[in-house]
């Protein structure tokens, strides 16, 4: 858990105010912690970045953004200042879950105004003068975007180094990309481009949009890149007869955007652009998880997020088969993290994160359960596991023959081969124990 006086400190030494009601916002699988708190009269959110080159360099970078988007009118939340590990900003009351916003009756008339009002943030953000210094093309961790001759190409190429950097094979987004690169749009004028525009980083109240936040994929791109990234699949959370935003369609979207001064995108650009989302989604879900399983930034959220790789490549391959039918599914290893990892990592959070902090009745039944998510992990790892499907029958008939007295006369022969069965199931069980 976070020790709350540096972090005070700290926020009191850039406000110059003693932060009070300092708590943490919870959700998501980011890279960056969420505070509330109040301080000089207003309430707060302190955006936290973790220790490296986000916090060095993407921290500041969201920052200029920020308030250059504010100064430029752009909905976003009016930045305070700048601490020593993140940005904070004025808190924007408001609803921020999706699932709420896309299916509370409560939401309905903010759903209707939504697209226009997200297609206006996004035009009046693509006509600010883009910054110095701005990475030209998705970042993905310290790699800088590749240079290219277009922003669409520049996207390819950051994808294909990712792959290589995971180091696993996904012939699914290979085929993707290069449809992609056979179909580049036109070049397009650098803008500021968003790099993350969906619901989950929109605040709503019941007359539409308030704010746009989480700005640390801000790039300098194409402009459409953000729209198509506003009707991929994985933020409408169900709701797939309104494509954009999970509120409207895709035509709605590119009128809108045209209509609040941004730059006429065709249905194919979009069209490009939302299948290169889907790609680009695939990619990130392979990264989040891999930084998890490779200790970078072990997560139990980053670690699943590598399952949700197939529904990125899925809805990719269904834009590029357009009316073909869906073939019946084959047999196909699964994605990272594989049954074994994902026990474990359940096991380490069991363990290490939940059980400190239950109710003590409840304590001993956690850890028990991290005990049991171990154990089969284990199991679905172990080489011992007899793959014979005639070995449970062969020790059945063994046991009832040593019970009838069958092998009385060679008992010290069996001692050795059942101590090896006893090892074996010791190695999943209890590893260790046989060395005592």
């Amino acid at each position: 858990m976070t020790d709350l006086e540096p972090l005070r400190a700290e926020l009191a030494l850039a406000l110059g105010d003693e932060p009070a009601n300092l708590e943490p916002l919870l959700g998501g699988a980011g890279r960056c912690e969420l505070w509330t708190f109040r301080a000089a009269g207003r309430e707060l959110v302190l955006r936290r970045y973790p220790e490296g080159y986000e916090r060095t360099v993407v921290r500041e970078r969201e920052w200029d953004v920020l308030r250059l988007a504010h100064s430029g009118g752009v909905p976003v939340p009016r930045p305070v200042a700048l601490s020593a590990t993140g940005l904070i900003m004025e808190r924007v009351d408001g609803e921020a879950r999706p699932r709420r916003l896309l299916t509370g009756e409560r939401w309905r008339a903010a759903r209707a105004v939504l697209v226009e009002h997200v297609a206006a943030a996004a035009a009046r953000l693509h006509a600010l003068p883009v910054p110095n210094g701005l990475p030209a093309g998705p970042q993905f961790g310290t790699h800088e975007p590749p240079s290219a001759a277009s922003p669409a190409e520049a996207t390819l190429v950051g994808l294909e180094r990712e792959l290589d950097r995971v180091g696993e094979a996904h012939p699914a987004i290979e085929l993707g990309l290069r449809w992609l690169r056979a179909r580049l749009p036109p070049r397009s004028p650098l803008v500021i481009v968003h790099g993350d525009f969906r619901m989950s980083n929109l605040i709503a109240d019941a007359d539409g949009l308030r704010a746009v936040v989480d700005w640390e994929l801000v790039h300098a791109g194409d402009g459409a890149e953000d729209l198509g990234w506003m009707c991929i699949r994985s933020w409408r959370f169900g709701v797939d007869d309104r494509p954009a935003l999970g509120c409207g369609q895709r035509d709605e979207l590119l009128r809108a955007y045209a209509e609040s001064g941004g730059r006429h995108v065709s249905p194919a650009e979009l069209h490009w652009w939302e299948a290169c989302g889907n790609a680009r989604w695939a990619v990130i879900c392979l990264l989040q998880a891999d930084s998890a399983l490779t200790g970078v930034a072990p997560s139990l959220e980053r670690a699943m997020i590598g399952r949700r790789a197939c529904e990125a490549e899925w809805d990719l391959l269904q834009m590029l088969a357009g009316d073909e039918p869906a073939p019946a599914p084959v047999a196909a290893p699964q994605d990272r993290p594989a049954a074994v990892e994902l026990l474990a990592l359940v096991a380490d959070y069991l363990r290490d994160d939940l059980r400190p902090i239950v109710p003590r009745e409840h304590a001993f039944r956690v850890l028990v359960a991290a005990n049991a998510c171990a154990v089969t992990a284990r199991e679905l790892g172990a080489d011992l596991v007899p793959s014979d499907p005639e070995a449970p029958e062969r020790a059945r008939l063994l046991a009832a023959e040593l019970r009838a007295g069958l092998h009385d006369d060679r008992l010290d022969e069996l001692v050795g081969p059942l101590r090896a069965v006893a090892r074996a199931r010791l190695a999943v069980a209890h590893p260790g124990w046989d060395s005592t």
